[in-house]
């Protein structure tokens, strides 16, 4: 597997990008306005499948925003997750994210994470972040609208 950190990206690798989010959430986009705002991507390329994993950061609320995390089915459970993660970590300090409540992934996020708050709607994680810097992020993460369709 390959690694990358993408600071910009193609028209072709929008695509292949929201194209993994899609078969790895199973939904489709309710927008993709979230582009403008990424800071970086890692990028995971199998030598076989290509694109197979993403971790996408945006910039919000003054700190690095975890907006997207995703692997495509096919190949979960082969180590891209723990590969992107600590690419994600080595390349930024501090980070937060969300997932919704019930999420089958919320386990392993809150076993890397720094903290979490929990509402009806959803999990706020954080890594890197001080205590007094985590209620501005918990804020903006549960007034954002959902990025894909149920």
């Amino acid at each position: 597997m390959k690694v990358l950190i993408k600071e910009e990206l193609t028209s072709e690798e929008e695509v292949a990008l929201l194209s993994l989010f899609e078969e790895s959430f199973g939904c489709k986009m309710s927008s993709v306005t979230f582009l403008r705002s990424v800071v970086s991507v890692i990028w995971v390329e199998h030598d076989e499948v290509g694109l197979c994993g993403a971790a996408l950061v945006e910039r919000q609320v003054n700190q690095n925003y975890l907006s997207k995390f995703a692997v495509m089915p096919m190949v979960r459970g082969d180590g891209v997750a723990k590969l992107m993660w600590e690419t994600l970590c080595d390349t930024h300090a501090s980070f937060f994210w969300r997932a919704r409540a019930g999420n089958p992934f919320s386990a392993w996020y809150m076993r890397r994470s720094d903290g979490c708050e929990r509402d009806d709607q959803w999990s706020v994680f954080w890594h890197g972040l001080a205590s007094e810097d985590t209620g501005d992020v918990v804020a903006y993460a549960r007034m954002r609208p959902r990025d894909f369709i149920s």
